[in-house]
């Protein structure tokens, strides 16, 4: 048995990998970034600001004037809501049933026949009776 046995392979010794490190960025680069960073968004919330500043400004006369008609409709309305119920009173007289009479008499000057007003009429001077002998034919 003279065979040949095969042998073991000797393992290379390890090897040292090389560290990956990252790349160190310069102190003064990084606050440089960041100082861009922060100037960037003041300069945009700086512009919104603006405009919505100006918008306000460009609705303010607007919103006077509205709020005057608002109150020139609310003096309106309050003398449609005293016409209103005004109405809704004569509506509760007129159409009662038991002053039927009094409103008709009211509103159109009529009363029934017997109650018709006595006019009383002033004196008038009697003009003298024509004389039947003052010689006319």
């Amino acid at each position: 048995m003279n065979a040949f046995q095969p042998q073991p392979r000797p393992t290379p010794p390890p090897t040292r990998r090389p560290r990956l490190r990252p790349k160190r960025i310069p102190q003064s680069a990084s606050h440089r970034a960041i100082v861009l960073e922060s100037l960037f968004k003041l300069s945009v919330n700086s512009l919104l600001t603006l405009v919505a500043i100006a918008a306000i400004v460009q609705w303010m006369p607007l919103y006077f004037t509205r709020q005057s008609e608002l109150r020139q409709l609310q003096a309106q309305v309050r003398l449609v809501e005293t016409r209103v119920q005004r109405l809704k009173a004569d509506m509760a007289i007129h159409f009662d049933p038991a002053r039927t009479q009094a409103t008709v008499e009211s509103e159109t000057g009529r009363v029934p026949v017997r109650q018709r007003p006595i006019r009383w009429q002033t004196d008038r001077p009697i003009a003298p009776e024509a004389d039947e002998d003052d010689g006319l034919p």
